[in-house]
């Protein structure tokens, strides 16, 4: 069960939040106002962060725990 709530102001929710972890480039902020190409977009410091450019996005994500 996730522990955030889809409702919370916090980059996991918001639509310029890109998770590129899985490809070795960490969580960045894809917002215009913050990167010009062709520089990598800056890094999210965590999901739980926000800022002021904050947006909700259209489709919310679920976020699952894994056990190993």
């Amino acid at each position: 069960m996730s522990q955030f709530n889809t409702n919370d102001k916090i980059c996991l929710n918001c639509r310029f939040y890109s998770h590129l972890i899985g490809v070795g480039l960490g969580l960045r902020c894809t917002h215009p106002a913050t990167w010009r190409k062709p520089k990598m977009p800056p890094l999210i410091p965590a999901r739980t962060h926000s800022c002021m450019r904050f947006i909700y996005r259209e489709k919310q994500i679920e976020v699952t725990q894994v056990e190993c």
